[in-house]
């Protein structure tokens, strides 16, 4: 996954195929960390605006 990519829709992703945890990469593919599905699940919901802006 990249860093960038929406943390909800990944979550339900990680369900679908029963996937645990997955490794983050930045656009070089370099390690930023692992996700742990339970961490994706439990974090709060945000909103974008138009330009992308993270509210809510």
């Amino acid at each position: 996954m990249r860093a960038h990519e929406d943390l909800h829709d990944l979550a339900g992703r990680m369900h679908a195929h029963n996937v645990t945890a997955i490794v983050v990469t930045d656009p070089e593919g370099r390690l930023l960390g692992l996700l742990h599905r339970d961490d994706a699940d439990a974090a709060p919901a945000h909103t974008h605006d138009e330009e992308g802006r993270k509210s809510g």
